[in-house]
């Protein structure tokens, strides 16, 4: 049966302390934490196998197979794109080291960036909340990789000022708490049961909208008027239409057609381009029914 490897977060370029901790139990959990850093796994001797041949030459084997195999369980957790870094090397010794050398640098400059990037993080208006919270967390992460440790009560007071202005209601509710006793473990619920009940409001408002019963009518939607029913039976006929205003039948746009009611009789109405002289007039500005072709 196959053995059961977790599996951890590659080596990237921003997260080489979360790493460094993850490989460490990755390799614990295998039984291999002895042969990248000290204290190291002792390797075995002739005299400390009872000058046994045999036996010295499967502890060597075994040695020798264990070492190789930490060295491979460290690379193959490094992201591709950073394996350069590990190329060149042939123990795992070697490869740790190379990779302390390279990512495990404080530097000011980066220090300020996140810094930055932290402090103006900001949730648009209807943002997923759950989506902005692990990009604050990932942030501070890489601050404390950098030796810049976030505080829970800052962490929560930045989150808490990076919320939209929608949030304020909720604020102000925040004020009945001691701000001495303000953490993110205790601030964290409640934002996200603020969130659920914003998203729970939001789709019981569509669900109103779109299964609610028209007044006067069954079926979605509101119930069409005559004219609306006129409207529509009009619209499949604007090719047999003659405009009275240029005398021809058809349009060169989409066209519909109303009907209204002018002294107790049933007019059609056009109302859109035509092929008249003048393309930029509208047939609206004209009457467009048996008897008549005047401007109103």
């Amino acid at each position: 049966m196959a053995e059961h490897s977790p599996k951890i977060e590659k080596l990237n370029s921003s997260n080489y302390q979360s790493w460094k901790f993850n490989i460490r139990l990755l390799l614990v959990e295998k039984g291999l934490e002895g042969y990248c850093e000290e204290p190291f796994e002792s390797e075995p001797t002739l005299e400390s196998s009872g000058n046994d041949a045999a036996v010295f030459q499967k502890a060597k084997r075994d040695f020798d197979s264990r070492k190789n195999k930490t060295w491979a369980v460290i690379c193959l957790n490094v992201d591709p794109d950073q394996q350069i870094h590990v190329a060149d090397t042939t123990t795992a010794q070697e490869a740790w080291e190379n990779l302390s050398k390279v990512y495990d640098v404080k530097s000011v400059a980066q220090l300020v960036r996140l810094k930055r990037r932290f402090c103006a993080a900001s949730m648009s208006e209807g943002g997923n909340l759950q989506e902005h919270v692990m990009l604050m967390t990932q942030l501070a992460k890489q601050l404390k990789e950098q030796g810049q440790n976030i505080t829970s009560a800052e962490f929560a007071l930045t989150v808490l000022g990076s919320l939209p202005e929608s949030y304020d209601g909720f604020l102000m509710s925040m004020n009945a708490r001691d701000p001495k006793e303000l953490t993110w473990e205790s601030v964290r619920p409640a934002l996200l049961e603020e969130y659920q009940r914003r998203n729970d409001s939001q789709k019981k408002e569509q669900a109103f909208f779109v299964n609610r019963k028209p007044f006067g009518g069954k079926g979605k939607g509101p119930k069409e008027s005559v004219g609306q029913q006129s409207l529509k039976t009009e619209v499949t006929k604007t090719r047999t239409i003659r405009c009275y205003h240029c005398h021809e039948e058809g349009h060169e746009e989409k066209l519909s057609f109303v009907t209204r009611k002018v002294a107790g009789k049933q007019e059609r109405w056009c109302i859109g381009l035509c092929r008249c002289e003048d393309r930029g007039r509208r047939c609206g500005k004209f009457r467009a029914t048996n008897g008549f072709d005047s401007k109103f």
